[in-house]
């Protein structure tokens, strides 16, 4: 079966995972959907002159006292966001104006 997003990609994509990603104890849906959302835009937005990837891994937090606090990453190779426009990514219904989707 292929899903239809990725039946639009012209070049190869690989999606790897850094380092053993650890279990956590969190909200199931929510973790899901932030993995989801965050994994839809890297392809959504990928680039048409070369190869995508995305990387998932996990890194210690240095600053912090508890050694369960880690920070999840998701890495890409795509079209990027503006400087101008990264404060708002995490505004609701917001979008980087100064980009199209190359795909």
């Amino acid at each position: 079966m292929t899903l239809p997003i990725f039946a639009q990609l012209v070049n190869s994509f690989s999606i790897t995972t850094e380092n053993k990603l650890p279990r956590v104890h969190f909200y199931r849906d929510g973790l899901s959907r932030i993995f989801s959302n965050l994994i839809d835009n890297s392809i959504k937005y990928s680039r048409n002159d070369t190869d995508s990837y995305i990387k998932i891994g996990v890194i210690q937090d240095s600053n912090s006292t508890d050694s369960k606090h880690i920070i999840f990453f998701v890495e890409d190779n795509g079209i990027g966001i503006s400087p101008e426009s990264q404060s708002l990514i995490f505004e609701i219904f917001q979008r980087d104006e100064n980009i199209e989707k190359e795909t």
